[in-house]
């Protein structure tokens, strides 16, 4: 019975490395594809537009699977506003930067995200963040400093649009955490893409062009891979331990550089290798640190 369970554990653990790896695959193919399309001209909000009303004709498909129109009804609906309009900044300014940002590149500088997330748990969650953290956060930004090399008079400016990008999706992340309290899943999903569509709705007018079969074709492609992506990386999550899983997210690195080689012609620089190496390490000890003081025993305090 023993030895049964710890067969059925490792496959699990197997089964959601490879969920891991391929959500990672599709989500980088997805960055990819809307290279292509940008640099052919469409412009980000475009893109975000006719992403979104794919996106949510896929969800209200699904809507009945997860409780039907009351499934929908926000807890704290201010909250899921504000979440929408700081998550359209996200994948505006990543999509941005990528018409003239090495993939590989702008995929390093995401790395930073679970630091930065670490770093800012103390002020906005009142989270608890130790000094061995507090340190992996200081290394894994020395890393970041690396891998964009600023020292280099061919730092490219629209990495500042990546770090736009990183913080938005770190406040996303963050919102999400002290919402996941009180909102499903599928609400802060919905929501989330509800205020894309919204706030593109209103400046696709402005950057507008037509559209041809083709590029729709793969604006249908951008959007079923984003959502198969984070499915696999949901299911990841559940089938695994987060210790297990999690380090798997770095293998995005990898395929961005793969990707980026044989679409682009894009070749990373060493600087990109070492930073990468050193805040995938820092998340990776962050984890670590995590999982570590997640299993100590909790003190119960004296009774009164």
């Amino acid at each position: 019975m023993v030895g049964t369970a710890i067969f059925e554990r490792q496959n699990r653990a197997v089964a959601g490395i490879a969920h891991m790896l391929f959500g990672m695959l599709i989500l980088t193919g997805m960055d990819v594809l809307v290279k292509v399309i940008v640099q052919a001209d469409f412009h980000p909000i475009q893109i975000l537009f006719v992403r979104g009303w794919i996106v949510l004709a896929i969800m209200f498909a699904v809507l009945p699977w997860f409780g039907g129109l009351p499934a929908l009804k926000p807890v704290r609906p201010y909250a899921l506003v504000v979440r929408g309009a700081i998550g359209f900044l996200a994948p505006f300014s990543f999509f941005t930067a990528l018409k003239t940002v090495p993939l590989a590149d702008a995929t390093v500088v995401f790395f930073a995200a679970p630091l930065l997330m670490t770093g800012l748990s103390p002020f906005v969650l009142k989270e608890k963040v130790g000094p061995y953290r507090w340190g992996a956060v200081v290394v894994g930004f020395v890393g970041v400093v690396i891998a964009v090399n600023p020292s280099t008079s061919g730092m490219n400016p629209m990495l500042f649009m990546v770090f736009l990008a990183l913080l938005a999706y770190t406040a996303l992340a963050l919102m999400g955490r002290w919402l996941g309290d009180t909102e499903t899943t599928f609400r802060l999903v919905f929501y989330f893409n509800l205020g894309i569509l919204v706030v593109s709705s209103v400046l696709v007018a402005f950057v507008w062009k037509p559209i041809s079969i083709e590029a729709f074709g793969a604006l249908i492609a951008i959007s079923v891979m984003a959502l198969v992506g984070h499915v696999l990386l949901t299911k990841a999550f559940i089938m695994a331990p987060l210790s297990i899983v999690s380090p798997f997210e770095y293998s995005s690195l990898l395929w961005a550089a793969v990707l980026g080689y044989l679409v682009f012609g894009d070749v990373p620089p060493e600087t990109v290798w070492i930073g990468g190496a050193i805040i995938a390490a820092s998340g990776m000890f962050i984890l670590y640190r995590e999982a570590r003081l997640a299993r100590r025993p909790k003190v119960e305090p004296p009774p009164a």
